[in-house]
């Protein structure tokens, strides 16, 4: 008997990438938000304010990863075409107790076509929650082992100074299931340039 994977989604992941964490927060603390703030955890987020070489040069490290993945991952052609930043923020929570979903809960990101997460260095080995809102089947039987077949849940660990790529629509979360602090700088990606230059789908932008 043979059978075939269909619409599968990728989540990549690059681990020890070169990055001056210090210096590129430090570019990413502009306007500050204060998510949440009680006596179960505190989460801020900050927003660049004005351009920056470091932030620029994070983003050329991003963009080696995708063209790598867009060429290589999902066989694209990608000789005319570049990548943007829409949106680059940095993530700053510290939960007091053991919390799931404190402060954020499952999202996607509309707007973008990849996003991502890059961990700078800390103590805590970092947690991510995939899931497919589709479930992989309308009746499930019990599981023997799980995998991407009859499962629509994923948390992934990662350890420090590694950035994570995956499709904007893909809904996810943050996992901080032991109290203390957890950072993260999280951004958008969209294409740029010639995406496809077939006639029926020639696109450019």
């Amino acid at each position: 008997m043979d059978s075939k994977t269909l619409f599968t989604r990728e989540i990549i992941f690059h681990d020890k990438i070169d990055v001056d964490d210090k210096k590129l927060i430090k570019a990413l603390k502009g306007n500050k938000s204060v998510v949440s703030d009680n006596d179960r955890c505190k989460f801020l987020q900050y927003y660049p304010t004005e351009p920056s070489q470091v932030i620029d040069d994070f983003f050329n490290i991003i963009s080696t990863h995708m063209n790598d993945i867009m060429e290589n991952t999902y066989e694209f052609e990608v000789d005319n075409m570049g990548y943007g930043l829409s949106a680059i923020w940095y993530n700053w929570s510290n939960s007091k107790f053991n919390s799931r979903y404190e402060p954020l809960q499952l999202h996607y990101h509309p707007n973008a076509w990849f996003s991502g997460v890059y961990y700078p260095d800390q103590k805590n080995v970092l947690k991510i929650e995939f899931r497919d809102e589709q479930r992989p089947l309308t009746i499930l039987p019990k599981v023997k082992k799980f995998n991407t077949l009859n499962c629509s849940k994923w948390i992934y660990e990662f350890e420090p100074k590694t950035v994570v790529l995956f499709p904007s629509t893909l809904r996810h979360a943050a996992v901080q299931d032991i109290p203390g602090i957890r950072k993260s700088i999280s951004f958008n990606i969209f294409p740029r340039g010639e995406v496809d230059d077939c006639f029926a789908n020639k696109l450019y932008l």
